[in-house]
């Protein structure tokens, strides 16, 4: 491996779009649809645009869940590769598992009143068929996430707290992170 300097490293957050977060200050910000000129476009399927064991940090919020399951472990698969050892990702998904919790107590729920009824609801959380892009096409709850980063060789993989923005690693703690309803998973290199 090319000896490579820590200032060298890459910051990058993919899915980037024009909302929550919105491109991040200091980091490469990726989308297949840029919507301004703080985006590089890239279709991440394809791969990143960076060399092997380049970058120390990559964070995605609410793009995995827009890719079928094997298009996830590419990714997954490119990011390990292209990140330095000891580099870190956050994911951040709409949690299945929560997604299943309000349809089961829809009357309940905070999305009540937003919705029709449960099934408009299911429908929403499943397929976002109110977005603009694309849809939903796999969905993911803590353990099948986990097992996937584990396969491909991610190690000290947690839950990030219910709140989506403590973690132990500073350079996320400093981005807005998406609302309630979403899983947040961390893991190394």
């Amino acid at each position: 491996m090319d000896k490579i300097k820590k200032n060298d490293m890459k910051k990058v957050h993919f899915g980037c779009s024009d909302r929550f977060p919105g491109p991040i200050d200091g980091w490469d910000n990726l989308d297949i649809f840029p919507r301004n000129n703080k985006i590089i476009k890239c279709d991440v399927i394809n791969g990143l645009p960076y060399k092997n064991n380049t970058i120390s940090h990559i964070f995605s919020v609410h793009t995995f869940e827009h890719f079928t399951l094997n298009q996830c472990k590419k990714v997954l698969n490119d990011c390990y590769n292209k990140m330095c050892i000891s580099g870190v990702i956050r994911i951040i998904v709409p949690d299945l598992r929560r997604i299943v919790s309000d349809f089961e107590d829809f009357e309940n729920s905070q999305f009540f009143n937003k919705f029709e009824n449960k099934w408009e609801f299911l429908l929403y959380a499943m397929y976002d068929t109110d977005s603009t892009s694309t849809p939903h096409k796999y969905m993911f709850y803590d353990e099948n996430l986990i097992r996937e980063l584990t396969i491909i060789g991610f190690k000290n993989i947690k839950i990030v707290s219910d709140d989506n923005s403590k973690s132990e690693y500073k350079e996320f703690n400093e981005i807005v992170n998406f609302p309630i309803k979403s899983l947040a998973i961390e893991g190394e290199k």
